[in-house]
């Protein structure tokens, strides 16, 4: 870095490896336990698993663990670079990415970037903010065939965790015959006494209040939904 020239020349031609290994931290963290969560975190959003929308991943990245005792001295000098305890034996998450193209240098590097900022800004959010209770209200009474409702999020522009405008679509959880039966009895009765008391639908997403065994009123989402669809 202290050569200008090559520094500049570096940051418009990038490495001539293929693929690279980084990690993404906190400025002043040196808790490899945190770092790790926020490893976790970008992997859980820019990865693909079996049965999710593919196309809601905009910017795929692979990840993958460094071992402590494998790589000894070398991951010390990583931790230590990323600001990271170089001294603790945890071992380190890390992201990894294949580079198609080691020379490219156009738009595109600009575009990739803005999208893994605003991915990243959105993971440190899920792994250090508090978390938020979020209600919907039903948007229609009727129940589809596949026991899928639509709902419209209650916005509250007084609070920033509740600045938003959603409308989604909910099915009811897979599981077994016995059960999903159990889970559709009880969202069609919740449903039924909103209305004949009339009362607005509302259901919440509060994992705090999870409880698999709840057959009473679905004041939760957590305990009979799945398959979220966003509009």
């Amino acid at each position: 870095y202290n050569d200008y020239d090559s520094r500049i020349f570096l940051e418009k031609c990038g490495p001539d490896t293929m693929i690279n290994t980084f990690i993404l931290n906190l400025k002043g963290n040196t808790d490899v336990k945190l770092a790790n969560k926020i490893q976790d975190a970008l992997a859980n959003a820019m990865n693909i698993f079996v049965g999710s929308d593919s196309s809601r991943v905009p910017l795929i990245v692979m990840s993958s663990t460094l071992d402590a005792v494998k790589h000894g001295e070398g991951l010390k000098l990583f931790k230590a670079k990323a600001g990271l305890d170089p001294d603790t034996n945890d071992n380190l998450n890390v992201m990894v990415n294949c580079c198609m193209n080691p020379w490219q240098w156009n738009e595109s590097i600009f575009m990739i970037g803005d999208m893994f900022r605003s991915m990243a800004l959105f993971c440190i959010g899920r792994v250090l903010d508090e978390p938020a209770t979020h209600r919907f209200i039903l948007a229609h009474p009727e129940v589809g065939e596949d026991g899928s409702i639509f709902l419209e999020y209650m916005t509250d522009m007084d609070c920033r965790e509740h600045q938003y405008m959603v409308s989604l679509k909910v099915k009811l959880a897979q599981s077994s015959d016995e059960v999903h039966a159990l889970q559709s009895k009880v969202l069609h009765k919740y449903i039924k006494s909103c209305g004949n008391s009339g009362e607005l639908c509302v259901f919440e997403t509060d994992p705090s209040f999870y409880n698999k065994t709840d057959s009473g009123n679905v004041p939760n989402l957590y305990n009979i939904m799945s398959n979220i669809s966003t509009f």
